[in-house]
């Protein structure tokens, strides 16, 4: 039987399963976000922003070099070494540690330390770094940052389609064009397929659709469009999982696809975990 004789009249109750899957959007966006959060917390969460958040005037004192170590890192082909300290700041004892490039002082060693007057223990050995890295690497940002940009655009995305699983009108829309586009997947091109479809009110629509299969996709698909809006629309096969019904007429639970979850937890717990690190090093 077609989709529309069974799929149930709006508003639908979406199974939570079927809403999950369909909200996280794409499964390669997350999978990029998860890789590229490794070298934000390595690189860009340890960068030195000194200039932002240690700036003048600060307050002086002398300060003991209690451990020099590598920090097993290096910048324009000199090893970065982290550098222990302790001081003593109204009769308090304090300490921190410092990076510098090509060589460390001795334990032991008296250097001045720089300290805010208003948070004593927030300091730096003067003319070092208060992290590990220097701030140019912000810059790396942009790639994760990116990848976070398409993970928001992609759950919005999945949010609407949501939206219209609940509450959308079904109808059936007829293929009228094919275009290639410039973009490829595993060596085959993508292609732009449009979709027209009548709505409620008597105008004609289209939906557009990309894939690398096309051959999947039949003339005649079925889709669904909001009735306040109908520009709004999605083809049922552009759904991660396609809704199906089960023998009440009811949207089938389909609880194997929640497998489609193990990305976007995967991502979000190894930035949990990476952020969990980087608060113990402080």
């Amino acid at each position: 039987m077609s989709y529309e004789s069974h799929l149930p009249p709006p508003p639908r109750d979406v199974p939570l399963p079927l809403a999950a899957v369909t909200a996280v959007g794409s499964k390669i966006a997350w999978l990029v976000l998860a890789f590229s959060s490794i070298f934000f917390w390595l690189f860009c969460a340890r960068a030195d922003l000194s200039f932002l958040t240690f700036r003048p005037p600060y307050q002086e004192t002398r300060g003991t070099v209690i451990e020099s170590k590598s920090a097993n890192a290096s910048e324009n082909n000199q090893r970065i070494y982290a550098v222990g300290y302790s001081y003593h700041v109204q009769g308090a004892a304090l300490d921190g540690t410092s990076y510098v490039l090509g060589s460390a002082p001795e334990i032991g060693e008296q250097l001045t330390i720089e300290y805010l007057a208003d948070a004593p223990g927030t300091s730096r050995i003067a003319g070092m770094r208060r992290d590990l890295w220097g701030p140019w690497t912000l810059l790396l940002a942009l790639f994760p940052g990116g990848c976070l940009l398409a993970v928001i655009l992609s759950v919005r995305t999945g949010l609407r389609r949501c939206r219209l699983l609940r509450d959308g009108l079904l109808t059936t829309a007829k293929l009228i064009e094919e275009q290639p586009t410039s973009m490829k997947i595993n060596k085959r091109t993508v292609f732009r397929m449009i979709y027209e479809f009548d709505a409620y009110d008597g105008r004609r629509l289209t939906a557009t659709a990309r894939t690398h299969q096309p051959e999947r996709l039949q003339p005649e698909e079925p889709l669904l469009y909001d009735a306040l809006d109908p520009s709004r629309s999605v083809l049922l096969s552009s759904f991660p999982v396609r809704p199906e019904v089960d023998e009440g007429g009811s949207l089938r639970r389909q609880p194997a696809a929640l497998f489609v979850l193990v990305l976007p937890g995967f991502a979000i717990a190894l930035n949990l975990f990476l952020l969990a690190m980087r608060l113990r090093l402080k």
